[in-house]
Parts: structure tokens; sequence; C-alpha cells
């Protein structure tokens, strides 16, 4: 939590087109998480990722944030999931998963 911070202008493609300025949000509470990367279904895991701490966390993190979607709206709090892929494989996840928030690679 960083109240009162400015966030740097720095202009990230959207998973669903366009780019999102996180600077330029207008949302009371913005809460913008990160993970590592999204499986692939059929394709077997980097070898060592179950080694990484936390990695396994970020996929409960992201269920967490879409079983509560709703609450979060009401709550006028906007979500954004950073990651490394490219934006095809993060439109793929999203269709896959139903995600209802804003996700996207980041630069």
């Amino acid at each position: 939590m960083l109240p009162g911070l400015a966030v740097p202008r720095v202009p990230l493609p959207s998973t669903f087109g366009g780019l999102v300025d996180l600077s330029r949000l207008r949302a009371p509470r913005i809460v913008v998480y990160c993970y590592p990367m999204s499986g692939v279904p059929g394709k077997p895991l980097p070898e060592g990722w179950d080694n990484i701490p936390g990695v396994r966390d970020s996929i409960a993190q992201a269920r967490n944030f879409q079983d509560r979607y709703g609450e979060f709206l009401r709550l006028r709090v906007d979500i954004f999931g950073l990651s490394t892929q490219a934006s095809e494989r993060q439109r793929e996840v999203a269709r896959r998963t139903g995600a209802r928030f804003r996700r996207g690679p980041i630069l």
C-alpha cells in the first residue's frame, strides 16, 4: 500500500487492446499484482518452476481476485495483473478462465 504516492507515467499494453497508463487512472483504489507466467494446458512447466518461492501462490492470488471481483467493483477498486508474457498469451488465458479484470504483459 502506497497512499499518496504518485504512479509514474508508464503505458502498458492491455490484454483487451490499447494501452493502460496506471498514472492516468481515476479509480479511488487500484490493485496492481504481478504474476510470473500463466501455464499452457498440456505443456509442462519449466524445470525447477515449483522451487521458486511464491510462484504457485500467484495462481491462488489471481483466482481470489477473480472470485471477489464483484466485491472490488462495489468498493470502487480497479484491478490489474501484470505478466511478462505476450498479450496474445494473456488473451488466451482470459478467454479460457473467463477473467473479467484487466491483465496484460509488462513491457
